[in-house]
């Protein structure tokens, strides 16, 4: 899923840099290989939705405790970013 793929980037591919943010742009390009991101109206709504996916499973999982497990917003600069009071 596109959710898994976002995890995987920021937990596998950047491991070592995980207070890092990590723009939609950077991710569209090194792990979902588009190359249009840039061009594109409205891209980052795909991965928005999946930052949803994972806040709502996280919250899920958590019976509602965690809640801020990540940051994200919207844009083409949109990003995401892990809590650090969670690394």
């Amino acid at each position: 899923t596109n959710a898994h793929k976002i995890l995987h980037y920021i937990f596998i591919t950047n491991k070592d840099n995980l207070n890092d943010e990590f723009y939609y742009s950077e991710i569209a390009e090194d792990e979902f290989g588009d190359t249009e991101y840039k061009d594109s109206i409205n891209p980052w709504e795909r991965y928005r939705g999946a930052c949803r996916e994972i806040k709502n499973k996280i919250l899920e999982q958590t019976d509602g405790k965690i809640n801020d497990f990540i940051f994200f917003n919207t844009g083409h600069s949109g990003r995401i970013k892990i809590n650090s009071k969670y690394l």
